[in-house]
């Protein structure tokens, strides 16, 4: 007697056609409602904010004080325009434009004037008796004198050879222009003369001299410290750095 034939096939289930088209239909339908409800939103539209411009115009005043040699203060914005003061052979004239300028010749002791910007003012022109035209930016002064002696020997045509000494009270943020001619500590003791406190200077000699004054402390520039590593690299690179 022959055993049975059993048969390995898998069996096939075969889904019904309406079952089939149920599921098309209802991915058919999500797909669509998805696309009207994207389509069909408003569309969003981005709003570029552009900053206020609230620019301020700058100062029209003039603030400004020249002080005579004498210690007497001209307020600038109270006086007219024409001659504010005469001193030796010089004249010191006020202009429509606000414009301080002098006219005239050394003689004798020269005198030193000094004109304030302060904060709040707007800039202002000079027109030195030599023709030299300095523009004095708020929150400055300068220190200058009101002619100058002739000419320089070495020098073409008239000329002269003077410094501006620059002092900055980083505190007040103030800065000072006082002009000498020359390099001596003449006129660093002059300015500095009731002064109290850190000064930073280069190691320039003229400076020794505050090193013995009790009040003050004399610091040194970071500037020129940091030079002398910078030149030691050709030395010494990794030490220097």
């Amino acid at each position: 007697m022959e055993p049975p034939v059993i048969s390995l096939e898998p069996k096939v289930r075969k889904m019904r056609w309406a079952k089939l088209t149920a599921a098309a239909v209802i991915v058919g339908a999500f797909a669509m409602g998805t696309y009207f409800y994207l389509t069909s939103r408003p569309s969003q539209t981005i709003a570029i904010v552009q900053p206020k411009q609230n620019d301020i115009a700058p100062p029209s005043v003039n603030k400004s004080i020249l002080t005579l040699d004498d210690g007497t203060k001209i307020e600038l914005d109270s006086t007219g325009n024409g001659t504010l003061a005469t001193q030796g052979n010089v004249k010191i004239i006020k202009h429509s434009t606000g414009e301080i300028s002098y006219a005239g010749t050394a003689e004798g002791v020269i005198s030193y004037n000094t004109l304030s910007v302060p904060r709040g003012s707007k800039p202002l022109s000079l027109l030195l008796s030599d023709g030299s035209k300095v523009w004095i930016n708020v929150g400055s002064s300068l220190r200058y004198p009101t002619a100058f002696k002739g000419s320089d020997k070495d020098k073409k045509g008239t000329t002269h050879r003077g410094y501006f000494w620059v002092y900055h009270n980083s505190i007040d943020g103030l800065v000072w222009f006082d002009y000498q001619e020359g390099r001596g500590r003449e006129g660093p003791v002059e300015v500095l003369k009731d002064f109290k406190g850190y000064l930073q200077t280069d190691g320039y000699a003229v400076y020794d001299f505050f090193k013995e004054e009790r009040d003050i402390t004399v610091l040194h520039c970071m500037a020129h410290a940091r030079r002398m590593f910078f030149e030691a690299r050709d030395n010494d690179k990794v030490v220097a750095e």
